[in-house]
């Protein structure tokens, strides 16, 4: 499962699914908004000089009607047109204030309220209930209650006044004096809807959602039509995951009333929510006919494509989105998981933080930006996010799986397991923990327990295909393939049908040497999804090895009669084709991957087969039409670097390197091919400044610590360059240049001949047929004294490489030591003949001439 799809999918674990989290979290803000918003005519007034009179009348009469009529965006022009002619008309100030909130303008709405009262101050007690509206819909909820108990005092029995105190407490999250107020106006006015809506409301926020329905229900008894109730139902409804009936309420509000707008977002949310992706599409392009000014429309639109893993065309919707709205935090964070699924590392980085800075709370942003640092190596900035994250939510269980993750990757286990198990306790169910905790019991080399960790996430949800695949995975890695033949059985029972396990299972059958079963799965798999290329390939991989080109051929051909545009077919037609030494049709082939589906793949893959046939210029040029696809792509600038270093245009090769640091600071590999170029260049200080920088990064990096302790053996500071070898041994003892090195400075300069001697022949083990390997084992003997051995090792080395001068030099001066005058003359006299330039050339001078 690529990262992208693990970010939604775990998001979609917590209450609030990552899609809703995106809308839902700016609703009463960023919809309310939009709803809200004051669309005027700038209608110019034309006033008759004759009678203003007789117009003030007209447009107050007018609005008046248009109010009465909830047209409150005509009434308000109206009531401004009144206002205009006679600024002290306090019954137009007064109805404009009334109407302003209703169009969602509390502002003015107290703005208008308090004048009409100015200039006509027996308005007052009308407009109390009003401004105390207003004020708690502004979220002052002082001001409202001091409006709305002056109204309290004077009337305890006014249920409308009575309905609005207790909204006001439930604002407050005082529930049991607002479930007292609801309850009053009741008793008084057993009809008043808002007053059961309200109550049903209050019994959601206590999740007591059986409660609300009836509260709800009786609402509907008294007005089967009340759109504010049937808004509710539908939003109960969603939380309690019973999707198609909130979808049915939102269809409904909208045959009541096809302007309701909100209703319009709420449903495309919901059909996100419930992966209707192609509703969710309808309906965001109806929406963007409707409202072509707004965001939404796009928002929608580019997170359902999202969804269907259509990246490129939601990063289209998504910007169009920023044009209207460019602060929408939802819309930056889907543009993150966009760009982060195209590997735009960067670009997704700078939108989740774009979306923070609008939202800084947007916890789901924090998840994005600590899961790509995760995944792209820079655990310290991973843990950062995900300790933000735990801050505000000590509970949350993806920012302590993580953590956790993070902590493993560093090599803090204790820490890793700590944060892996707080993750479990509180989530048990949350299979990507096991998952994590699976890694980390394999890193600490415990098989068994990273096994019985998987199959406790396999009982949780037996349908989870991630999991049952990491078990299966472990057990091939380990070759039991016995267990991973019967889980692939299992998985099988639960997912019928299923290509991926058929995959693994013939995988797992060929680790048996059981070719026929093996083939009989494999040929299953392409049977339930004949598009599925990797069956294809494993057969391939097969006969390659058996030599059969024909039939490995053959299943590359069946790849591309499935898919034709199947770049990596062509690509691995390219390399048999290589080998055999067909080097044009090899480059066809190569070009046909260019003009499929991966054409960046097709590019960097000629690039690599220009390199290692030493046409370099044409392996900067396709590397550089891959760089045009996308300047930022990792891999298209390390093969320019590798081609600039390999022309030594080094100056281009330091600039496409230090591009690399630039868009992945946190990988060590960029660090060491500066190095390397400044080593070759004879700036060996700074070669070995880059190199450490490199270490830092991933202070077990091979080549780094093998370019490090070359770069001090270069310079003469042996005891720096044997500390770094022994540094990578620890890593891997098996690491034949490093065996190699340390053994001929052990002989040289620490005059420890046993150690030397034993890091010798273990790398002649591992390399048994290198020449110069042979020889430092010989050089060893020499210097330890043992001259027969000195003069066996360096034969060998000879006989493999028998025109190399030094080498020959070696057995010359071997003979000498051993008392052999004919063969060492022979031999020194050969060493001269092959070369007069090796760096020994004047010593075997001397030694003949001394014979």
């Amino acid at each position: 499962m690529n990262s992208y799809y693990q970010i939604l999918s775990l998001l979609k674990k917590n209450s609030k699914p990552d899609i809703q989290n995106a809308v839902s979290r700016v609703h009463g803000q960023l919809l309310r908004v939009f709803l809200c918003a004051v669309i005027l005519l700038f209608i110019p007034l034309i006033i008759s000089c004759t009678d203003p009179v007789a117009a003030k009348k007209k447009h107050f009469e007018r609005g008046v009607s248009y109010f009465e009529k909830e047209d409150f965006k005509k009434a308000i022009i109206e009531f401004k047109n009144v206002i205009q002619i006679d600024t002290m008309h306090a019954d137009a100030h007064f109805y404009l204030g009334k109407a302003y909130l209703k169009f969602g303008k509390t502002d003015s709405a107290i703005k208008e309220l308090e004048k009409a009262v100015e200039i006509k101050p027996s308005l007052e007690k009308d407009s109390l209930l009003f401004l105390g509206r207003a004020y708690l819909l502004k979220g002052e909820y002082d001001k409202s209650l001091n409006k709305l108990n002056v109204l309290y005092k004077e009337n305890p029995r006014d249920p409308a006044v009575i309905n609005l105190l207790g909204a006001v407490y439930a604002e407050k999250k005082e529930i049991q004096k607002a479930g007292d107020y609801f309850t009053k106006a009741i008793e008084i006015d057993p009809m008043l809807v808002s007053a059961h809506l309200n109550l049903g409301r209050l019994n959601v926020l206590e999740n007591k959602f059986q409660e609300a329905h009836i509260k709800f229900n009786k609402a509907l008894e008294i007005e089967p039509d009340n759109l504010p109730t049937i808004y509710a139902i539908a939003d109960l409804l969603s939380r309690e995951k019973k999707f198609d009936g909130a979808i049915q309420r939102y269809l409904k509000i909208l045959k009541l009333n096809p302007k309701e707008h909100l209703a319009r977002m709420l449903l495309a949310n919901l059909y996100l929510i419930s992966e209707k992706y192609s509703q969710a599409i309808k309906l965001a392009q109806e929406i963007k006919e409707l409202l072509p000014n707004a965001a939404e429309g796009y928002f929608f639109h580019g997170a359902a494509l999202l969804m269907q893993n259509n990246a490129d065309e939601a990063i289209i919707e998504l910007q169009q989105a920023l044009k209207y709205n460019p602060n929408h935090a939802g819309t930056r964070y889907l543009l993150s998981i966009a760009n982060y699924s195209k590997k735009y590392y960067q670009q997704a980085i700078s939108e989740a933080h774009a979306a923070l800075r609008v939202v800084p709370e947007l916890t789901a942003a924090k998840i994005v930006l600590a899961t790509i640092y995760l995944n792209q190596g820079w655990y310290d900035e991973a843990l950062n996010q995900a300790m933000k994250v735990l801050e505000a939510d000590p509970q949350n269980a993806l920012a302590l799986n993580i953590a956790g993750t993070s902590y493993i990757k560093k090599g803090e286990y204790d820490s890793g397991f700590q944060e892996l198990s707080r993750a479990l306790e509180l989530d048990p169910e949350f299979t990507k923990t096991y998952l994590s905790l699976g890694s980390y019991y394999l890193l600490k080399g415990e098989l068994g327990e990273a096994v019985e960790t998987y199959k406790t996430a396999i009982s949780l949800n037996p349908k989870n295909l991630e999991v049952r695949i990491s078990l299966i995975l472990t057990y091939l890695n380990d070759k039991q393939f016995d267990k991973a033949i019967e889980e692939c059985e299992k998985g099988l029972n639960v997912l019928q049908e299923n290509a991926i396990l058929y995959n693994l299972s013939g995988l797992a059958h060929l680790g048996n040497k059981d070719t026929k079963k093996a083939f009989r799965a494999f040929e299953r798999a392409v049977e339930i999804n004949p598009k599925f290329a990797a069956p294809r390939f494993n057969m391939a991989n097969f006969y390659l090895k058996q030599k059969n080109t024909k039939k490995t051929l053959e299943q590359y051909r069946l790849v591309l009669k499935e898919n034709p545009n199947n770049s990596n077919a062509m690509i691995a037609i390219a390399i048999l084709m290589e080998h055999e030494g067909k080097l044009s049709e090899a480059v066809k082939q190569y070009e046909k991957a260019i003009r499929g589906e991966q054409p960046v793949i097709g590019l960097l893959s000629l690039s690599r087969f220009y390199m290692r046939n030493k046409d370099i210029d044409n392996a900067i040029n396709a590397a550089k039409k891959a760089e045009k696809f996308d300047p930022q792509d990792t891999q298209t600038l390390y093969m320019l670097g590798l081609a600039y270093t390999a022309k030594k245009d080094y100056k281009n090769a330091i600039a496409k390197f230090e591009r690399l640091i630039e868009l992945s600071s946190r990988s060590p590999v960029p660090y060491y091919r500066l190095g390397s170029i400044y080593t070759i260049q004879g700036d060996t200080a700074v070669g070995i400044r880059f190199m450490e920088q490199a270490l830092e990064q991933n202070p077990k990096y091979i080549p780094a610590l093998m370019g490090l302790g070359m770069a001090y053996q270069k310079l003469g500071k042996y005891k720096k360059a044997i500390n770094t070898y022994e540094n990578l041994l620890s890593v891997t003892d098996n690491f034949v240049p490093a065996l190699n090195n340390i053994a001929w400075l052990y002989a040289e300069e620490g005059g420890k001949f046993d150690e030397a001697i034993s890091h010798a022949r273990k790398a002649v083990s591992l390399a048994p047929d290198a020449g110069q390997i042979i020889d430092t084992l010989g050089w060893v003997y020499l210097k330890k004294g043992q001259y027969n051995d000195a003069v066996t090792s360096f034969q060998k080395a000879v006989d493999l490489t028998p025109k190399h001068p030094t080498l020959r030099y070696h057995l010359g001066l071997a003979y000498l030591k051993a008392g052999n005058m004919e063969s060492a003359r022979k031999e020194l006299k050969t060493s001269l003949e092959l070369s007069s330039t090796f760096p020994e050339v004047e010593e075997a001078k001397r030694l003949l001439n001394s014979l």
